[in-house]
């Protein structure tokens, strides 16, 4: 068993002889002896590191689970026959395994160097470059787009003709609470499949917008003739659009809401303001209703709501006073 050990840690330190040698031409070429045997050890150091964690220690821990075993059977034995148990030797043997295995864990892996950073520069935070802003909405409005702009331009911005396909981008109502849509009830998963959040939303929307499209309206892309025969058909329009942009309908199917929207995640109804824009009315995870909207409510309505509050304030303060 003894010269096994010896033969095995013997192979082991060949190996590693080897692997430093192999690697030291590649560094001596060049006539720096230093850095040839400081090339050698860093080239080499993840390797041997690799050796000895893979093989050399999961060898020495399988010789000494054996010696072990054959310790305590012959422990066991000598307690049969003389009563007394030797503890010495497993004590040894279990803490060796211990030691071992605790330190092949605690090897750190090999870090992989980076082929942009050979020479060892110090890379620090301020040289990593940071993402670029989303694009700002260029300044310009389709107000027809089956007519040419007078001078095929309009505010600095040329337009050119575009008779290709025009995309079609649709999307259900959208979940203004995930919490409460993928809560693991039996309609989240049907959510997840045909829904969007907001979040998603709004990507999706950018995402369209920096791959140059624009909205048009449905029926401007298309119009309804009378054909020689006098019946009705579709022509598709020639449509001006800014130059390279590519046109896009937008559209939203099932503007309504089910009872089982009310509990998962979706806004309640839509509201058209005074101010003619649309808001949408909901309930949020806390349980109180909100009022998402695009603009502040109208005056006459603060007005009536202040005037409220200031009435609640004093019929408060003459109950506490007992008036």
């Amino acid at each position: 068993m003894k010269k096994r050990i010896v033969r095995l840690f013997t192979m082991a330190g060949v190996m590693m002889l080897l692997v430093a040698l192999m690697a030291m031409p590649a560094y001596a070429a060049g006539g720096n002896v230093s850095g040839a045997i400081e090339g050698t050890w860093s080239a080499a150091q993840g390797q041997i590191k690799d050796i000895v964690n893979n093989v050399v220690f999961p060898v020495i821990d399988m010789i000494l689970a054996v010696l072990l075993f054959v310790k305590i059977a012959t422990a066991y034995m000598d307690y049969r026959k003389h009563g007394q148990f030797e503890f010495t030797a497993p004590a040894i043997l279990i803490a060796c395994l211990l030691f071992l295995s605790l330190t092949a864990c605690g090897g750190s892996p090999t870090q992989p160097e980076d082929p942009d950073n050979s020479a060892g520069e110090d890379v620090s935070a301020e040289d990593v470059p940071e993402e670029p802003a989303p694009p700002e909405p260029e300044s310009y409005d389709i107000y027809d787009p089956t007519v040419m702009p007078e001078g095929g331009s309009r505010d600095g911005v040329t337009y050119v003709a575009y008779d290709d396909i025009v995309e079609h981008l649709f999307f259900h109502p959208v979940v203004a609470y995930p919490e409460l849509a993928f809560d693991g009830d039996s309609q989240a998963n049907g959510i997840d499949d045909y829904m969007v959040t907001v979040d998603e939303y709004n990507k999706i929307l950018q995402s369209v917008y920096e791959k140059g499209f624009v909205l048009v309206d449905i029926a401007d892309v298309w119009s309804e003739v009378t054909g020689e025969d006098g019946a009705p058909k579709m022509v598709k329009n020639t449509l001006y659009l800014p130059e390279g942009k590519k046109p896009l309908i937008l559209s939203y199917d099932d503007v309504n809401y089910y009872d089982y929207m009310l509990t998962n995640g979706f806004t309640w109804k839509l509201i058209i303001g005074e101010d003619g824009k649309i808001a949408s009315y909901g309930k949020d995870p806390q349980d109180s209703n909100i009022r998402i909207a695009p603009s502040l409510p109208p005056v006459a309505e603060l007005e009536q709501a202040v005037a409220v509050f200031c009435t609640c304030l004093k019929l408060a303060a003459l109950e506490k006073l007992g008036v």
